[in-house]
């Protein structure tokens, strides 16, 4: 098990990108919140199995057909061994 804090820019904010990332991190069994930040980036923290964690952020280097995603920021952090997925 990982942790992520992942700061995606572009146009990332109402296009549907916390929605989507939302259904991919359930499928993929992740658990962790996405938000929007005032200053038009999103941010996530992931955690996982390392092999999921990479299909999640492979799939955030674009995000859904209607975003346009200019930058992602990964950094590793510490475990906060979240029970589900949520998006604020």
């Amino acid at each position: 098990m990982k942790h992520f804090n992942l700061r995606i820019s572009g146009l990332v904010q109402g296009v549907g990108f916390r929605f989507f990332a939302s259904q991919k991190a359930d499928f993929l069994n992740l658990t962790g919140f996405i938000k929007n930040n005032p200053d038009g980036t999103v941010s996530i923290e992931i955690e996982g199995n390392d092999k999921n964690l990479e299909e999640f952020i492979t799939w955030c280097r674009k995000g859904p057909p209607t975003a346009e995603v200019k930058k992602l920021e990964v950094k590793e952090g510490k475990l906060k061994n979240f029970s589900e997925f949520k998006y604020y």
